[in-house]
């Protein structure tokens, strides 16, 4: 029974790889894929002149990553390390100072440990039939610890960003004060303003996880 049950696990975990990756293709050669496609919407970048250098990412002190270590929700997904977030909470005295100064090597190198890349496939039931695959969508857990790196690069890239116009005017994602609804606005204000002019207003919706 116990072997036939895993079994039965292991070839459901096969099929859930094999429909992720198919739906998944467009990715895998990024350079021949993005060959042909003309990004427009990104030529005014090429333009214009950056008003600030952008400046080195300050290194993180340990207290800092020992406040992130305790404040972590303990029933946080665990990523492919296999690390809790529980036991992050209890060992934070100990394993912050480590954890600091790896994360400090990789600013100081610029680079992103290839441990914390890797992620945890989750398959998540969106609708319909349990049964059938093309029904799940997959999320990818990565390491807890990555988090507090991330927490930490992520508003200093930001404002960078922000300094210098480089973010698209009417992107809405990701950005401070900017949400779903300010993109709902500007669309529906689009329509309105094509409809008083007598104009065909259409619009298409991409998800682009569904190539």
């Amino acid at each position: 029974m116990v072997t036939q049950l895993k079994m039965h696990t292991r070839s459901a975990t096969n099929k859930f790889n094999e429909h992720f990756c198919s739906i998944h293709t467009v990715f895998k050669d990024p350079a021949e894929s993005l060959s042909n496609i003309h990004f427009s919407r990104l030529e005014y970048m090429t333009t214009r002149t950056l008003n600030n250098q952008f400046l080195s990412i300050p290194y993180i002190t340990c207290d800092c990553v020992y406040s992130q270590l305790i404040h972590f929700y303990i029933s946080k997904s665990t990523g492919p390390d296999q690390i809790s977030a529980k036991f992050l909470k209890i060992a934070a005295p100990i394993i912050a100072p480590a954890l600091t100064q790896i994360f400090n090597i990789s600013i100081s190198k610029a680079e992103f440990p290839s441990q914390f890349k890797l992620a945890r496939v989750v398959p998540i039931h969106k609708q319909g039939p349990q049964i059938d695959y093309i029904n799940y969508r997959p999320i990818s857990v990565l390491p807890i610890t990555s988090l507090i790196l991330e927490r930490h690069v992520n508003p200093h890239s930001k404002s960078y960003l922000e300094l210098n116009s480089l973010f698209y005017f009417r992107q809405s994602g990701f950005r401070e004060h900017h949400y779903s609804q300010t993109a709902l606005i500007e669309i529906i204000d689009d329509w309105l303003s094509a409809i008083n002019q007598n104009k065909i207003a259409g619009s298409l919706f991409l998800d682009i996880l569904s190539f």
